[in-house]
């Protein structure tokens, strides 16, 4: 058997389309990777661009083969100090093609902020509005799990942020690009 027919016996029996990127029921999917944390904040030092480590846990359900819906919950740690946070979004994800895996996600929610800590003692906090942009792609390696790269890009605008409920820091705020491969089990 030659090769070009043993190639054309394996294209005829791989399907025409990807049944294996169908969306349906719930999901749960989980990321780990790196990012770039730009902080920003009036008269401060910690102000400026900076290395991150951030981990992401996303659940939801499948509203239609295109559309799934759900919460992203998005933790971050600077590398260069203790400033780290959390941001909890709805997130509405679209996939152009019903049996593709590439999709793009948007969700908007709150995020909470983790500063300076005095030993022993409370740490510096504050929260407000958060934004996530986010492009990846799930890629199937069998009918329930899937290889999940995502790029993402989040803004959090937390304010003033307080230690002892005396104001620390003022006009803080961060975007968070970042760039993340995970699982995901459908």
């Amino acid at each position: 058997m030659s090769f070009p027919s043993i190639l054309a016996a394996l294209l005829s029996i791989y399907p025409a389309h990807d049944s294996l990127q169908v969306r349906r029921g719930l999901f749960v999917g989980f990321g780990l990777g790196p990012g770039v944390l730009t902080f920003h904040c009036r008269d401060c030092p910690e102000a400026g661009t900076a290395f991150a480590t951030q981990g992401r846990l996303r659940l939801g359900s499948a509203v239609s083969s295109h559309l799934t819906l759900g919460v992203d919950i998005w933790l971050w740690r600077r590398q260069d100090n203790p400033d780290g946070g959390l941001i909890t979004t709805a997130i509405c994800t679209l996939y152009p093609k019903a049996d593709g895996g590439a999709f793009i996600q948007a969700g908007i929610g709150w995020a909470s902020f983790q500063g300076v800590d005095l030993a022993d003692g409370p740490r510096e906090r504050g929260s407000g509005p958060a934004a996530l942009l986010a492009l990846g792609y799930d890629a199937r390696f069998d009918r329930k799990r899937s290889l999940t790269p995502l790029l993402s890009l989040g803004y959090n605008s937390i304010g003033t942020t307080y230690l002892f409920s005396q104001p620390q820091r003022r006009g803080v705020g961060m975007w968070l690009a970042a760039l993340s491969i995970g699982l995901t089990w459908h």
